[in-house]
Formats: C-alpha cells, sequence, structure tokens
C-alpha cells in the first residue's frame, strides 16, 4: 500500500513542507486525551530521519484515567540538544471499560492489552531528486500554524476481526500532515472540527472517504524514499477515542536578536587583537 504524498500543490518546493527541514524546533507541547471507558497508558516518542524515523528520546507520559487527559507534555530538556523531526505516539490499554471486569462493552469499547502505534509526519518530495524525504512536524506546525493547538484524532479498530478492539488488536496509523492539512491551507476552524471525539467511521483500503493524509494499517509501517510510506490496508470500522493536541510556534523575534547579539559579542570578544605598531 504505497501513501505518496500525492495531494502537494505545483509549487510545494516553496511551501511548508520545503521549509519546513529544521528539526530543532523546541518551542513546542503536546496534550494527550482519553476519551475511552478505560485507563489507557501513553509514550510520546520522538524521531529523527533515519530508516523512515528512528526513536531517539522517549516521554512515558503514564497512565490516564477514563475520560482524562494530561498536561501539557514539553520536549523533555534531554532530548532538546537532539535531532527532533517527528512523533510516533504508542497507547496501550491498561484496563477495561467500566472497571475490572468490563461488563458486556460496546463496539467502540478498548480493552486491556490493546495497543496502538500513530505515526506524525511532514513528508515532501524534492523535486530535484525525484525522492520523498521526512521534514520537521514542529517546524510545519510552527510556520502554517504557530502559536495554536491543533488536535488529530486517533481512530482505534478491530484488527483480528473478533468483534472487539482487545489484547488481540495492534493498530497502526499515519498522518501525513502537509497532506492533512493541505499544505498549511485548511483553517484552524476546519482542522478542530473535522472530527469529534467518539466519531465512528467507515475505513476502506486504509483510508477514509474524503480524507486526504490519514491512513490506517494492520502492520507498522515501513518508509522508502523513492515510495514514500507502506503499510497493511485496514478496511473496517475505526473509532476516535483518543487524541493528540500539537502545539508549536517559531521563537519570538526578539528572542532571534537576543540570540544573535549575543553571538555576535561572543564572537567579538575572542578576537584578537593585533599589537600597535
Amino acid at each position: 500500500m504505497p501513501l505518496l504524498a500525492l495531494a502537494l500543490p505545483a509549487l510545494a518546493d516553496t511551501g511548508p513542507e520545503a521549509n519546513s527541514n529544521d528539526c530543532s524546533q523546541r518551542n513546542a507541547y503536546v496534550i494527550e486525551h482519553n476519551y475511552t471507558r478505560t485507563a489507557l497508558d501513553f509514550t510520546i516518542n520522538y524521531t529523527d530521519r533515519r530508516n523512515g524515523g528512528t526513536i531517539v528520546a522517549s516521554d512515558h507520559v503514564g497512565e490516564i484515567a477514563a475520560g482524562g487527559q494530561s498536561g501539557k507534555r514539553e520536549i523533555p530538556d534531554a532530548a532538546k540538544k537532539l535531532t527532533l523531526c517527528d512523533v510516533v505516539n504508542h497507547t496501550r490499554a491498561v484496563g477495561n471499560p467500566g472497571g475490572p471486569g468490563g461488563g458486556a462493552g460496546g463496539p467502540d469499547d478498548i480493552w486491556s492489552g490493546a495497543e496502538h502505534d500513530q505515526k506524525f509526519e511532514v513528508l515532501y518530495k524534492d523535486p530535484a531528486t525525484g525522492k520523498y524525504v521526512q521534514q520537521s512536524i514542529f517546524h510545519f506546525l510552527a510556520l502554517a500554524y504557530g502559536g495554536e493547538e491543533i488536535p488529530f484524532l486517533d481512530f482505534w479498530f478491530d484488527t483480528s476481526g473478533d468483534g472487539r478492539i482487545d489484547a488481540n488488536d495492534h493498530m497502526y496509523a499515519l498522518y501525513d500532515i502537509g497532506e492533512y492539512t493541505h499544505s498549511g491551507a485548511d483553517s484552524l476552524a476546519a482542522l478542530r472540527s473535522r472530527f469529534l471525539p467518539g466519531q465512528a467511521v467507515d475505513i476502506l483500503n486504509g483510508r477514509i472517504a474524503g480524507i486526504d493524509g490519514l491512513y490506517f494499517s494492520t502492520t507498522a509501517f515501513t518508509f522508502d524514499e523513492s515510495t514514500g510510506y507502506q503499510g497493511s490496508n485496514y478496511s473496517g470500522r475505526g473509532f476516535g477515542v483518543t487524541d493528540h493536541t500539537f502545539y508549536s510556534r517559531l521563537p519570538e523575534p526578539a528572542s532571534l536578536a537576543l540570540t544573535l547579539a549575543a553571538l555576535v559579542a561572543g564572537l567579538s570578544s575572542r578576537r584578537v587583537k593585533r599589537p600597535r605598531a
């Protein structure tokens, strides 16, 4: 299942996808939401560009109770000097709906042991090489929607076909944020209202009809610079029961000026004075 950035505009080489290559963007945070009747354990994994995204740092958010949310999870201090481009969220059910026994439950209930991995990427096709390049989601969001919180609903689904979402299910989803936001052209209102918590959707061949840049797989996604991402198409019902909200902004101009001034001062102090004749 090739997942290609086909929705990029003709001038994408001058748009946010092309320019969002700064993987040192650090003015960012993530908020995790749990809309299920089950306690969930969240981990935010930060990745670089190697091999389709190698995990270089992790933030174990921990258990979030049913109907709860995390605080603002900023990039850990220990990771701020690393090359951080994208995010893979890992979520695991650590309880049953309504308590230890769980009762009968409904089709949108999540049972202990179910796991979900969701990749957030910005995929850009370099017109000079024809190769796909992974850019920085934080830089892209800062350029396109700087200073605003953008929710990305997480759809869970029954991969095993046994009638419920439980330990037999490990789900995979991918947001190509550039394609999903149409190169940042979509309004904040449109993004925030596109999906609602608890919404059920039909997924066919790994896609939701009419929605670009969102893909669902029953196996882990793999990346190839010639073809983009590939996975194993899921078809069936999906339930939007968790949410990852991203915030990112560019440094304030004053901060940039201060940084530049400090750099110039530092360079000046290192100059070797010539002896007077």
